[in-house]
């Protein structure tokens, strides 16, 4: 069983680097997708130092990161289910933006995911339960729909146990820049 953490990165130099920290050692591996959800962009990907700063740190980390260039520009939606589609059946993906950072991991969370039956887990975001799901067991066929995750036969997972994970929430860091996702546009709740 692996932990496979998932970032879309856009232009986000300024709060990576405490993101990819955060997580250094709790996951296997960190996978970050490059793609524009800007309306009217004028690059399709990052400008900034976003890829130098995932490359420089995982030369350095316990856990190895990659840089992934999505094609085209896409919501953040649609980022994260290409993003699911390429980890391996089985694996527990650990969704995360670049401008969220763990703040406590317990040490029994990969004992708890060895071990349960729950297909995901809800965790904790600026001191409150988040009700969105993103952590969860890789199923063939499962979506990443409107901050929800929709199952191989299209249900909505709902009513899942939370687990101890604690995120901050840096919204007011992240650039001010026109997005395409309104969703991405306001504080998590």
């Amino acid at each position: 069983m692996r932990i496979i953490c998932v970032i879309p990165v856009f232009n986000c130099g300024d709060t990576l680097l405490e993101t990819l920290k955060s997580v250094d050692g709790k996951v296997d591996e960190i996978h970050c997708y490059d793609t524009c959800w800007l309306i009217n962009p004028k690059t399709f990907h990052s400008s900034d130092n976003t890829k130098e700063i995932i490359e420089k740190f995982s030369e350095t980390s316990k856990t190895k990161a990659d840089y992934i260039v999505l094609p085209s520009p896409m919501n953040e939606q649609k980022c994260r289910d290409i993003s699911i589609e390429n980890i391996a059946d089985g694996d527990w993906v650990f969704a995360i933006d670049s401008d969220e950072v763990v703040t406590k991991w317990d040490t029994l969370i990969r004992l708890t995911l060895e071990r349960t039956s729950e297909k995901g887990f809800y965790w904790f975001m600026d001191g409150h339960l988040f009700p969105v799901c993103r952590l969860f067991r890789k199923e063939k066929g499962m979506k990443y729909f409107t901050c929800r995750i929709l199952s191989p036969n299209g249900e909505t997972l709902n009513n899942l146990g939370s687990i101890d994970i604690h995120v901050r929430h840096d919204y007011e860091k992240r650039k001010r820049e026109k997005r395409a996702s309104e969703t991405a546009q306001r504080p998590h709740p």
